[in-house]
């Protein structure tokens, strides 16, 4: 398995600089994506 960058970035409040996403992006939010799991499209 390849992976590209294993960081993440999460924050509550603020404006986060480019490329991050403009809305706030929590732990409960990022939990939920990784249990979801990632498409690489093979």
């Amino acid at each position: 398995m390849l992976i590209v960058d294993g960081q993440i970035h999460l924050w509550e409040k603020g404006a986060p600089s480019p490329p991050h996403r403009p809305e706030p992006y929590s732990a409960e939010q990022a939990i939920a994506a990784m249990d979801e799991g990632v498409s690489t499209g093979r």
